[in-house]
Parts: structure tokens; sequence; C-alpha cells
């Protein structure tokens, strides 16, 4: 009903055999507010094939339902048309890990969609921008691991930090 503020909705449902069911919601607030999303900047390059993806977000409503990503590769001939990112991401996050290709350049932006069906427009140029490298160095926990070698992760301790490089030298892909 538009701009409606201060309402109220009573649904009654009745059984064929005479039970009565209802429930009311009061003093509702219509939704006519655009979410709102701004994707952080990244540094220009990062030392593995992830990239945290983090953003901020609001809503009148707080009622944020989902975001969209796309991005941008460039792999050496220039960056691509934008492409959805195909991960659902929960209208709570305000992060995502991203892993891209060795060697390529990605560009970056988000948009909120509420559950009222509101969907902000996607900015018209790229919010964040960063560099994968082209090889691999594999970090001091990665040396020498193989599937019959593995690093052990104990719950409730600090893992260790891994890079999630892809060593050329493996061949495992």
């Amino acid at each position: 009903y538009g701009g409606v503020t201060g309402a109220a909705v009573y649904v009654q449902a009745v059984s064929r055999t005479g039970g009565v069911r209802g429930a009311v919601r009061w003093d509702l607030q219509p939704d006519l507010s655009l979410p709102s999303s701004k994707m952080n900047s990244l540094p220009a390059s990062v030392n593995s094939t992830a990239v945290e993806l983090t953003w901020s977000a609001s809503d009148a409503q707080d009622d944020i339902a989902r975001f969209e990503l796309d991005y941008q590769q460039n792999s050496g001939s220039g960056f691509t048309g934008w492409q959805r990112w195909v991960a659902t991401i929960p209208g709570r996050a305000r992060s995502a890990w991203f892993v891209g290709a060795p060697g390529s350049s990605y560009r970056f932006r988000i948009r909120a969609i509420d559950r009222a069906g509101h969907v902000e427009a996607f900015p018209d140029a790229y919010e964040a921008v960063t560099s994968l490298p082209a090889s691999c160095k594999t970090d001091l926990n990665e040396t020498g691991l193989t599937a019959e070698n593995t690093l052990p992760i104990t719950l409730g301790r600090i893992s260790p930090v891994l890079n999630l490089c892809n060593p050329t030298t493996s061949g495992a892909n």
C-alpha cells in the first residue's frame, strides 16, 4: 500500500472442521529504500591465488538478502567483460574468498539485494583491483608436503599460514 506507516495485518485460517487460527503483525513499516554496499580496496598485488574480498553494507530495514559480485579478469590481453561470480553470498556476510588464476589481475564490484526485492545498481566502475603472482612460491608450511605427508592442523589452535598458491613445479594443478 505504498507509504502506509504503522499499519497492521491480521490473517486468519479456518479449517474444514471449524478450527480457527490467526496471526497479527503490528506497526508495519514499508521498505521503500534501496540497500547500499561498498567494496573495500585491495593491495595492488597479493602473494597468493586467494584474495579475501571485504565490503560494508547497509539497508534501512536491515534486511539484505544477498550480494551479487562481478569480476573482470586480465590474463595479459586486457580485461574481460563483467562476469558474475557463481557463489551465493548471504546478506549477513561482509567478506568472501575469491580464488583466481596465477598471473592474472582482477577487478571487482558488488551490489546488495534486500528481502523486499530492491536491487542496488552496480557501480559504473570497479571498486577494487589486484594482481596475482605469475609463479607460485610455496610458503614454509607447504615445503615437501604430499598426499602422504600432510600438514597436521589441530582444532582449537592457531592454524599455520598457507598461501594457497599452485606451485608450478608440482604439476598437480
